[in-house]
């Protein structure tokens, strides 16, 4: 009788488990959204929002709607560039489609929606730099520590 009860000790933890993980993503998303709106909201005064007719071109909404477009696409683009930072030996792994599933990712969390195309194309020298940067700070690492080496042989 005790061997039946396992099939559902194990889905009972599953699903606190999947509960657990759900909660956690909810209170990250609901964060995200907090802050996303805090960041929109800040972008207008409330004279601004009195004077509607002072939307022409370099009025501050005109600065809103250009900043707002492009953040997704910066913020997809700083955590990439996070990643490949921090993980140096695992740029392998942000390859290939990882950069523009990344930035549907991101245009989802933001926008609500994923177009049929996202291009990337602006990225390769943020790639390419990336990669450069984790290039030269391993040799710098690499350096220094064959000075530490050196003077702990001299002691």
């Amino acid at each position: 009788s005790s061997l039946s009860s396992i099939p559902d000790d194990v889905a009972s933890e599953s699903q606190e488990a999947q509960e657990e993980q759900s909660r956690i993503r909810g209170a990250i998303f609901n964060r995200m959204a907090e802050n996303f709106v805090n960041l929109f909201d800040s972008m207008l005064t409330p004279d601004d929002m009195a004077n509607p007719s002072a939307r022409g071109p370099g009025s501050l909404c005109t600065e809103k709607d250009f900043f707002m477009n492009m953040y997704p696409d910066g913020l997809a683009q700083t955590l990439y560039y996070s990643l490949v930072s921090a993980y140096p030996k695992s740029k392998e792994n942000f390859s290939g489609e990882f950069p523009s599933k990344l930035k549907a990712i991101i245009l989802d969390w933001t926008t609500g929606y994923q177009p049929y195309r996202i291009n990337i194309s602006h990225w390769i020298n943020i790639i390419s730099q990336a990669i450069s940067d984790q290039d030269r700070m391993l040799r710098k690492a690499f350096q220094l520590k064959k000075k530490i080496d050196q003077r702990m042989e001299n002691l």
